[in-house]
This record gives structure tokens, sequence and C-alpha cells, in this order.
């Protein structure tokens, strides 16, 4: 009977039949369709971790300046927590720019505009003191190894400024050296430090710096930060000098976080902090030893009871250098600050500051004794001298 009927209706079986094998073929084209957009737990693409010069982990650099309480009866001064004023500055590695740093400093409405900070090419002088200016005992030296000019991109060498948020810095890393020491002690008239130039609180990049190519392509400094052992001898009470004198190569001083500090110019007496790749926490190093340009920013973390910063570090005349804050914690910058870049008020007397501006440190020595560097000096940090572009 049943096959009486289909064939007695044989076009509408076969019709019936067609979609039938239209529906199922639908159903297996979807299911096919589905499986093709559905991801693999297992195929998900990682991140790579064996190139150094894109990092994948943003860093913290150095913190920032916090208000100090006032010494008492000669005692340091101990922290005080303010708002804004314990933040840190952060390293950012977006992948247009994976080795820049932030800095509080350069976001608090005061001091220069940190991306226009003028270059400090043009204000080293050996003709005498000048506000503004490093006075140097030596001058310029073109022909003197150093980063490359032409791969500078921070730079604007047409208005001669350069910009600290797009300055690359090397990054921390796996680089782990000796526990930094600092030892003060005061005698009768003389205060005695010893350092080994390590970094005290640890912090300190990944060197050496070849193992990034595209941070050696711009400054070819292939150092390694060692122990030094270094030993100053300063007066207590220091006096200033009828007419200051000029700063010399090497360390012009010593900051309590165990490291020295060198003067604003590199071995060709152009701006150094500007120029040269230093790691996200401010040193780098001339062959093994490791120095400051200019003072990190989370050295400048103990303030007095009116906002003034406190003590950082020592400069070879014996004067104290203080962080970034004057009173009210207001930042420093050249124009408040004397040829030598320090000033004197209340009982505080004489003492140099840290400020974001060319020469950073100190402009040339105020003491009336300056004290000789230990050791060598500064020593060539590269071979063979490259000249420049």
């Amino acid at each position: 009977m049943l096959s009486l009927n289909l064939i007695g209706s044989m076009p509408q079986a076969i019709l019936t039949i067609g979609m039938l094998l239209v529906a199922i073929s639908g159903c297996t084209s979807q299911r096919m369709e589905l499986s093709t957009y559905t991801p693999s737990p297992t195929s998900t693409p990682k991140p790579s971790t064996t190139s150094k010069d894109v990092p994948t982990k943003a860093s913290t650099a150095t913190p920032i300046p916090a208000e100090e309480s006032q010494a008492v009866n000669g005692s340091p001064g101990t922290p005080i927590p303010a708002s804004g004023r314990d933040r840190q500055a952060t390293a950012t590695q977006p992948a247009s720019q994976p080795f820049t740093i932030d800095s509080t400093l350069c976001n608090d409405g005061q001091g220069p505009d940190c991306t226009k900070l003028r270059l400090g090419d043009d204000y080293l002088t050996t003709s005498g003191p000048a506000k503004g200016y490093l006075y140097s005992c030596i001058g310029k030296n073109p022909n003197a190894p150093g980063s490359i000019e032409s791969k500078i991109t921070w730079i604007d060498f047409a208005h001669k400024t350069w910009n600290f948020l797009k300055k690359l810095w090397l990054p921390r890393g796996t680089f782990s050296p000796a526990a930094g020491i600092y030892s003060e002690t005061t005698t009768g008239e003389k205060r005695q430090i010893t350092v080994n130039n390590l970094p005290v609180d640890g912090k300190i990049g990944d060197w050496p710096m070849t193992n990034y190519v595209a941070l050696t392509e711009i400054d070819p400094n292939p150092g390694i930060p060692t122990v030094r052992n270094l030993s100053f001898s300063y007066f207590a009470d220091p006096s200033e000098a009828i007419s200051p004198s000029c700063v010399s190569l090497g360390a012009i001083g010593v900051t309590k976080n165990g490291v020295v500090i060198f003067n604003a110019s590199d071995a060709r007496g152009e701006d150094a902090v500007a120029r040269e790749i230093v790691d996200e926490f401010g040193g780098h190093p001339a062959m093994s030893e490791y120095h400051y340009h200019f003072i990190p920013e989370r050295l400048d973390s103990e303030y007095l009871e009116d906002g003034h910063s406190g003590i950082v570090g020592y400069i070879n005349d014996g004067f104290p250098i203080y962080g970034y804050k004057g009173i009210g914690g207001i930042e420093m910058s050249n124009g408040d600050l004397d040829l030598c870049h320090g000033h004197k008020h209340g009982t505080s007397g004489y003492h140099y500051h840290a400020t974001l501006e060319f020469p950073y440190t100190i402009g040339c020595y105020m003491g009336n004794e300056v004290s000789s560097s230990p050791g060598r000096g500064a020593p060539p940090r590269r071979q063979p001298p490259r000249n420049r572009p």
C-alpha cells in the first residue's frame, strides 16, 4: 500500500525528500560554522618574555618627594605623611615608548615644564660662575665618547629643549648587585662618610644595557655597576668662600643612598641627564662606577615641618644638598637659587638644592674647603670613542 501511494504521488514524495535533505544539510553546515569560531583554550597566544627590548610589565620608578618633619636636637627629621606628597613615579611602557617613566614633580603644577626642559649643552662655562650654568674646571671635548645624537628622539635640537616624559630609561630587571652601604659619623670638626657606591635601597636598573638593543643603539654604554669602597671627609661646619670655585669631573659629592654624584655634564661637556640613558632609578655606570647626574626623586622622601626638603646628600665642600622643595613645599627652580645652585635662609645655613633644570645639583662650589674626590674620578665609559654625526 505504501509503495503504491509513493508511486502514485511520486512528484510530491521527491519534493518532500529534497526538503529534508536541504534541512539536514543546513543544520550540518551551521554546526560546522559554529565550531569554526569556538576559541580553543589551548590556542590562546601568550606574551613573549624572552625579549628585553619590549618589556611586558610596567615597572615602578623612583618615589617622589614627601614632606619632611623638623629635625629635633640635631637628629634627622622623620617623614610626615601628606596627601599627594608620598606618591611614586611609575615607569610606563606603552608599545610606542616601552622605556619611558612618569614623574610626580612633572605633574605637580610647579617648577619647570618637563616637556620643554632647557637643554644644558650651552650652559657650561670655564670663565667663572653664572646663574643656571655649570662652572666647570674642564672645557668641552666634542670628540669624547657619548650618546648618538642622531638617534635621540626626545631632544628638540632646533629649540634646544628636551622632554623628560619622552626620554628613554633602562628598566629594572634581573640585575642584582651587592647590597649598598652608607655610613656617616661626625667626630669633632669632621664628617666621615663611607659607601660602597651601590644603592642602599637596592633600586638599580637591569645592567648591562647591552642586553637592550634599542637603548644601546642610542647610548653604547657597556658598563656594569660593581662595588667600589669610597670614603669622604668633610668639615661638619663648612664656611663660604670669598668667591666660588669650579666643579671637577668625577664624584662631586655623595647621596645618603650610598651612590656618588657626578656633575651635570657628560664627557663631552654636554647635558648628561638629557642626552645619556640612565636607568629608571636615576643612575648609570662609568665602566663599573655607578653614579647620579641628578637627584632621583625617591631620595627626596623626608621633609621639615615647614615643607622644606630634607638633606639628600653632601657636596665635596661639605655643604649639604637638599631635595626639590623649598619652604612651603614649593618646588625649586634656577630662579630661586644663586650662582652655585644654592641659597640660605633662617637657621638652615647655606645649602644646595636639587632641581629638574640644568645644572640639576650644583653649578659651582661655594665652600671654602673642597675635598678632592676619592679615587681616580671619572674614567672613560666607552671604547673606542665615537664622534658625533
